[in-house]
């Protein structure tokens, strides 16, 4: 359950603020140690700024996405969610987005339980020298598992989604015509948020009193998914939840 998870205690955070003053201090951290290191001579201006080492994460992550959209079915959120919080403990600087990218995924493979060896991988990946590729992927995997602290269950908001637009047909019967391209637009939505910080911020459920409320991105990602399809859902979701928890 999400409220006694892992992802809750040390992975969710208040706010995008937050979540930068944490990037911030490792970068700082980092260009400290290059500064104390009278052997090197660098000049501050020549250092990569925060927002510049960011937008190369930022590439690797879509990098990440195309990737994992070639497994089938695709399962882009665990990897994403990882590589996240690698960058939440560990500078850019110290370890290139390529080599975390590459472990996050395969070791998301086999978190999701996909039956898949390291060769068979490898022909997923657009990269020329494979043995080099095999090397990084394996060498990195347990430098990313110690430094997520072996948090590796992702709570994500999928499951929710799935629940609400039971409860969401339960009070609009005649919806069922368009579920599938409620789901396409859902997809679209949920795809969106892991490229940004919202896996970070908002929890996959919320705590009632007496039950879970659906999550607040699940929420969100119906809601969208019913103004694209040309549909009024807010207060069937309302709804939805309500009897849900009634």
């Amino acid at each position: 359950m999400y409220h006694t998870s892992t992802q809750r205690k040390y992975w969710t955070f208040p706010n995008e603020e937050e979540i930068a003053q944490h990037k911030g201090a490792l970068h700082n951290q980092f260009f400290q140690k290059l500064k104390d290191d009278d052997s090197r001579h660098i000049r501050t201006k020549d250092l990569p700024s925060v927002e510049e080492l960011d937008h190369l994460c930022t590439f690797y992550e879509f990098e990440l996405m195309d990737l994992c959209r070639r497994f089938d079915p695709p399962m882009p959120a665990t990897a994403a969610v990882y590589m996240k919080r690698f960058y939440l403990v560990c500078s850019v600087m110290d370890y290139h987005p390529c080599d975390i990218m590459l472990a996050c995924v395969y070791l998301a493979t086999k978190v999701d339980e996909y039956n898949i060896s390291i060769d068979k991988f490898l022909t997923m990946v657009p990269e020329n020298d494979k043995e080099r590729a095999k090397s990084r992927t394996l060498g990195f995997e347990l430098l990313v598992m110690e430094k997520l602290k072996f948090h590796l269950t992702i709570h994500c908001p999928y499951r929710p989604v799935e629940g609400l637009l039971i409860n969401i047909m339960t009070v609009i019967p005649e919806i069922a015509d368009k579920i599938d391209e409620l789901r396409r637009h859902i997809d679209k939505f949920l795809s969106k948020i892991l490229y940004c910080q919202a896996m970070l911020i908002y929890p996959p459920s919320q705590v009632g009193e007496i039950a879970l409320f659906p999550s607040q991105i699940a929420l969100a990602a119906i809601i969208e998914a019913g103004e694209k399809a040309g549909l009024d859902l807010f207060e069937s979701v309302i709804s939805a939840v309500l009897n849900n928890n009634s």
